[in-house]
């Protein structure tokens, strides 16, 4: 009214466009969001200054006013409008609260931002996360025995070595994570979003798959509210290095926590790495071992395999996924993997770890220590074999017969090899 007094004081109407008029200042309005179309109140906006600046104008040719945002969440806002945030109730999905956190910036609501940020989101689905839940749906191993002992072994071994108090196997479902192996930790399983591990999904791209550290989580923004972090186990350190079956999926991660700020040295990294693929293949031992044994090796297989050994070596994104990694992976089911403490000065080695294969062949079980200088547990898997009452340990060429050296030549061999920068193999 005042608008109408003034243009006629001028002494002019104000110009309206052909067939449109302006919208009452009361009553509802029409708000099209992304193509989805939202009926409210002018009052519910005018806590919204984008939104009221928006209906302040002529709405469009169908009477409603457009906005290019994603509708899906736009609800939401208007619902904590309408309700204040004393009755507002937010979404309990991880990603809905992430989503609707950020159109909460766009709108120009902290209070409903901040209202959002107080679950904590973790970390972001991955691209593939339908077909990474398949797959792990597929191998069929959440929630089996969590007793399984050369799971276990592996948890004790990366205790030890990284001198961490806790270490997992973690497999990560939609809603919650579930610890397949785990030493020093009471429970079995925690909610999606709490995860450390889910952060090894990304990049999604399988030649991009890595480790993901964390020096110290309270001085992190990814984790610093993590329930995890401010409660209990109160984890401050974390390495994690990714479960990759054969066609390159991330399943979950073997991973060592701490509760204090500490670094990871690159020996360390190494072992986290390769104790993480000992655990990849035993997760896809069953499929791998039937898959082996479904091949039937025609003549033009041969040939396949022939071109292949004829062309140039492969780049390291062919072991990521695919083919030739799950044929090392059958490979390496069949062999035998020790760790062992060795010293320059003497040939009593201990064994701290060995993989079925080896357990299979020697008829003994060894339980790792979890802490180092440590005594093994020794079990034999056979009525045929003999432990001495009392042994702590079971040396490594108690195995083994020396060929074309003795021992002396050994420990010199390995005293070299440990001057070298790089590892060194010998035979």
């Amino acid at each position: 009214a005042d608008r109408c007094f003034q243009a006629m004081s001028n002494g002019c109407w104000p110009c309206l466009p052909a067939g449109r008029a302006v919208s009452s200042a009361a009553g509802p309005v029409t708000i099209n969001v992304g193509g989805t179309r939202f009926t409210t109140s002018r009052d519910t906006l005018e806590n919204c200054q984008r939104l009221k600046s928006l209906v302040a104008g002529a709405p469009g040719p169908d009477g409603s006013y457009f906005l290019d945002r994603d509708g899906r969440f736009f609800s939401e806002v208007l619902n904590f409008l309408r309700d204040g945030p004393e009755f507002f109730i937010a979404p309990t999905e991880t990603d809905a609260r992430r989503l609707l956190q950020r159109e909460a910036v766009f709108f120009g609501l902290p209070e409903l931002a901040e209202i959002v940020k107080v679950a904590y989101c973790g970390a972001a689905l991955p691209f593939n996360e339908a077909e990474r839940l398949q797959r792990l749906e597929g191998l069929d191993i959440m929630h089996t025995n969590d007793g399984e002992h050369h799971y276990n072994a592996i948890t004790r071994m990366i205790s030890a070595i990284l001198d961490v108090p806790i270490a997992l196997i973690s497999l990560v479902g939609e809603d919650h994570q579930w610890f397949k192996a785990r030493t020093g930790l009471d429970a079995t399983e925690t909610p999606r979003n709490t995860s450390f591990c889910a952060f090894t999904f990304t990049p999604e791209d399988p030649a991009c798959a890595s480790m993901f550290v964390i020096e110290d989580a309270k001085a992190d923004e990814r984790v610093v509210r993590n329930p995890l972090v401010v409660g209990p186990p109160h984890i401050v350190f974390y390495a994690g290095s990714p479960i990759v079956t054969s066609d390159g999926i991330r399943l979950g991660a073997l991973c060592a926590i701490d509760q204090v700020p500490r670094s990871i040295s690159a020996f360390q990294a190494q072992v986290l790495v390769n104790f993480s693929q000992l655990a990849a293949l035993e997760v896809q031992r069953w499929q791998l071992t039937q898959a082996g044994n479904n091949l039937n090796f025609s003549f033009e297989d041969a040939q396949a395999l022939h071109r292949q050994e004829s062309a140039p070596l492969p780049a390291p994104s062919d072991w990521a996924h695919g083919p030739m990694r799950e044929q090392r992976m059958r490979e390496a089911l069949k062999e035998a993997v020790c760790l062992v403490a060795v010293r320059t000065d003497s040939t009593d080695w201990p064994i701290l770890y060995a993989n079925q294969v080896w357990s299979d062949m020697s008829g003994i079980l060894i339980v790792p220590p979890t802490r180092l200088p440590g005594h093994v547990e020794v079990k034999a898997l056979h009525n045929n074999v003999t432990i001495k009452p009392g042994r702590r340990s079971y040396h490594f060429l108690e195995w083994l017969q020396l060929a074309d050296k003795n021992e002396r030549q050994l420990c010199l061999e390995l005293q070299h090899a440990w001057q070298q920068p790089e590892p060194q193999a010998f035979a």
